[in-house]
């Protein structure tokens, strides 16, 4: 779907909002491979930045930061830093050409991200500022380098309103953490919607668009620009990613037709090999003599720094 928007219009950025880590429950071995693999796949797919959520954060700052160094996709996180250094754990922005025009991109996560997170040692290394003030401090300088300014928010739709109104420069929000209820009684996208569907928001100020759920849509929005460099309008639709659309060879040789059913499989070999392992082990033990045995054990024990 993605090369069928780009072959229709090449200036095409392709954008992720975050939260790209398996939402099941699994395994660390088996969430560190399909977060491999699915950035693997997103690397071949061209994105021109990337946001971070909270899940992405769960195996450790160490996993995450080895996982997205292998793609050349850049990670956009404008109010994540290190606590010791101030330095930002990605990039404060991305400035993305498409033709003539320049897109500034921005990421923010909301201030109390990490405070569920069952490892400390993120909690203790990183600092989130406050999405408000990293915006008034950031856009203008982004607005000198870029014709249009687009915000990838993991803040809720509330929030994301809130800094739009709070805040000028800002022409498009993506939203990829929409919190319980925040969509009762509103119209628009909210994952996975129909084809032509219009966004939560359109106005003169912004526009704000929520990511589809599951693969099963894409959020597209097109801009037009005067020739002073103006943004006079912005329209946004969720195109369906259903059956009709055909897999894409280069991804399925990466991810497999199902990256969850690919994990299982290899998860069933490694198994299948430890057992395998164990059942040579056992069968040379059986030839030891009680002796040996016991040396056997003291020399494993001694290799374990002494742990039974």
């Amino acid at each position: 779907m993605v090369n069928s928007v780009r072959n229709a219009d090449e200036s095409t950025l392709l954008l992720d909002c975050g939260g790209f880590f398996p939402m099941r429950r699994l395994s660390p071995q088996s969430t560190r491979m399909i977060a491999d693999l699915g950035l693997q796949a997103m690397d071949q797919m061209g994105y021109a930045a990337m946001n971070l959520g909270v899940i992405d954060f769960s195996l450790g700052i160490d996993f995450l930061k080895k996982v997205t160094s292998q793609t050349t996709i850049p990670l956009v996180t404008s109010n994540l830093v290190y606590k010791e250094s101030g330095l930002p754990f990605g990039k404060k922005y991305v400035i993305a050409s498409t033709g003539d025009v320049k897109v500034g991109i921005l990421g923010i996560m909301p201030a109390d991200t990490f405070e569920n997170l069952p490892t400390v040692l993120t909690r203790d290394a990183l600092e989130i500022i406050a999405p408000e003030k990293t915006l008034k401090d950031l856009i203008p300088q982004v607005k000198n380098e870029a014709d249009i300014i687009v915000l990838l928010s993991q803040c809720g739709l509330k929030a994301t309103n809130l800094l739009i109104d709070n805040l000028d420069g800002i022409d498009l929000a993506i939203i990829g953490d929409v919190k319980k209820g925040e969509l009762a009684g509103k119209k628009g996208p909210c994952g996975g919607g129909s084809d032509g569907e219009e966004p939560l928001r359109a106005d003169k100020k912004a526009l704000i668009m929520l990511v589809g759920r599951q693969g099963e849509s894409l959020g597209s929005v097109l801009f037009t620009i005067d020739a002073a460099g103006q943004v006079i309008q912005r329209q946004g639709k969720m195109i369906p990613v259903d059956k009709s659309v055909a897999p894409d060879v280069q991804i399925a040789g990466i991810t497999g037709d199902d990256i969850y059913k690919k994990i299982m499989q290899e998860k069933k070999m490694r198994q299948e090999k430890r057992r395998m392992k164990i059942a040579r082990e056992i069968k040379e033990l059986r030839k030891l003599t009680p002796e040996e045995y016991i040396q056997w054990q003291l020399e494993k024990e001694s290799r374990a720094g002494g742990k039974k």
